[in-house]
């Protein structure tokens, strides 16, 4: 009897080893999947603010908007691709997803989104949906001045006023 329990028990140990090698295993691959679709998103920005109308041109639109609101000049060669981001609603004013031609153009917009404060309208990163979760959890943690993504890193501030970076791995293997 007592053998017997004894090649139970070595089993599900065994099991039990396997098993976590495999849940380590799939949050890596979680994690290089994760980092991988943020880098599609690397010339993308959201632009938020910008009132809707029919038959609209968003590329016009996203011109025009970064030539009047920050003095940046861009033509529609910058850029490859805009779109509204979800279903259209009254009232509501659906965010711009601008593809950049270049990662330059990008960052120039990016670092001027600061001209935007207190204007209603808003420029951020193109996160994946895990990102942007995280984002907003730490957010509320950390309060939102404190949080803040570059390059599609979160970094924020901890309580012990420290700058820090989420790394992929920790933030896979924390939901």
């Amino acid at each position: 009897m007592d053998e017997k329990i004894d090649v139970i028990s070595a089993a599900i140990k065994t099991l039990t080893v396997t098993s976590n090698e495999t849940v380590g295993r799939v949050a890596k691959v979680e994690a290089d999947h994760d980092a991988l679709e943020q880098y599609t998103r690397r010339n993308n920005l959201r632009i938020s603010g910008i009132l809707e109308t029919a038959n609209e041109n968003c590329d016009q639109l996203v011109v025009q908007f970064l030539e009047n609101k920050l003095n940046i000049t861009c033509t529609e060669l910058d850029i490859e691709r805009t779109h509204r981001v979800g279903k259209r609603q009254d009232g509501v004013k659906r965010a711009i997803i601008v593809k950049f031609a270049s990662y330059r153009k990008r960052a120039e917009i990016f670092a001027s989104k600061k001209l935007l404060k207190k204007t209603g309208f808003l420029i951020s990163e193109d996160l994946t949906a895990l990102r942007y979760q995280l984002y907003k959890q730490y957010c509320e943690i950390y309060a939102k001045p404190n949080v803040w993504t570059t390059d599609g890193r979160i970094h924020y501030i901890d309580k012990n006023n420290s700058h820090q970076i989420l790394k992929p791995l920790d933030y896979i293997i924390k939901k």
